[in-house]
């Protein structure tokens, strides 16, 4: 646990300082390696999905720049998505990962997955109810620091919002109370 922690803050301590140094400016280089990295989480069981994606994938002003039906993509460094895929490497998704696109519906067996695009093309890796204890551990293990850097990630996204303040009343959880 001691070690899990370790890597979880020297990661927040690596996001914090790309940070720190990140340009607002879509003319920033790319990555030294010139990579398109992008890190996408599947819930299929909430029918959510959450995207990374680096610098060298996507211009973070022209991206943000423009609405979008949802404001899951988020743009960061090619530094540090390069770190989180270093990250999760060591959490085991080379073990278990397979080529090509997660699937693109869930179901009875598939509950969440992993996708990643890096200099080894797409590969995913799927777990649900019919996983072994050991590959669903490994796969919080990698789904635990993306949430966390996601988290940490600023988006400045706008979304396409027809339903004026009504889409608030729509997106709350069921067995919440409603607005007053």
């Amino acid at each position: 646990m001691l070690e899990l922690q370790r890597s979880l803050l020297a990661l927040l301590a690596l996001v914090l300082g790309a940070v720190s140094c990140a340009s607002g400016s879509s003319s920033r280089p790319p990555a030294p390696d010139g990579l398109a990295r992008r890190v996408t989480l599947y819930d299929y069981a909430v029918g959510r999905h959450f995207e990374l994606v680096g610098e060298s994938h996507t211009a973070r002003v022209e991206y943000y720049s423009q609405k979008r039906s949802d404001a899951a993509r988020k743009v960061q460094t090619d530094e540090v998505m390069a770190a989180l895929l270093e990250k999760l490497g060591d959490e085991g998704f080379v073990r278990f990962a397979q080529a090509g696109r997660a699937p693109s519906q869930g179901g009875q067996l598939i509950t969440r997955a992993l996708e990643v695009q890096s200099d080894d093309g797409v590969r995913h890796w799927a777990v649900g109810k019919g996983s072994n204890p050991e590959e669903r551990i490994a796969f919080n293990a990698c789904m635990s620091p993306f949430l966390e850097l996601y988290n940490l990630s600023q988006s400045f996204q706008a979304i396409e919002n027809s339903e004026g303040s009504e889409y608030f009343d729509k997106a709350q959880a069921p067995g919440r109370n409603s607005r007053p």
